[in-house]
């Protein structure tokens, strides 16, 4: 699992383009926490270079990963900036 806070100056760079890398790599969850846009995005089952399940949640509603990691992530302490 990787997970990654976007930055405001490199927010394509979290958002896109290390999406493919990770996929690449075959990292099963990419977690990317946007506080710019105040949710967060689970990329899973990579395939190639890309994910086949991407998952939005605003902050404030919990993050669900899967098998083999089975656990809930609470959004509710993450804040826009």
């Amino acid at each position: 699992m990787v997970a990654e806070v976007v930055s405001q100056s490199h927010a394509e760079n979290d958002t896109r383009k290390k999406v493919k890398k990770y996929a690449l790599a075959g990292i099963p969850y990419y977690l990317v926490v946007n506080p710019i846009e105040g949710c967060c995005l689970l990329y899973a089952s990579p395939r190639g270079g890309s994910y086949r399940d991407t998952v939005a949640r605003p902050f404030g509603d919990a993050v669900t990963l899967g098998h083999p990691l089975d656990v809930e992530l609470d959004t509710t302490a993450l804040y826009t900036y």
